[in-house]
């Protein structure tokens, strides 16, 4: 479901993927490790690890009381 659009976009602009591809799947997955992949660890806790991410974000950007 989350790389259903990676194929278009490749097709659309092959460079850009190539150029900022890993920085794509980055932000897709971010709060995922590879225990999440491995099925070690529940979906749940890769979700927690990133909301812990954006709250750092939204206080370090002073954006605490904004929706995201």
């Amino acid at each position: 479901m989350k790389l259903r659009h990676l194929p278009p976009v490749f097709v659309h602009d092959p460079g850009f993927v190539l150029k900022n591809g890993m920085r794509m799947l980055q932000h897709t997955f971010r709060g995922s490790t590879l225990k999440t992949w491995m099925g070690l660890e529940s979906e749940r806790a890769a979700f927690g690890r990133y909301r812990a991410i954006r709250r750092k974000e939204r206080e370090f950007f002073g954006t605490a009381g904004a929706a995201s």
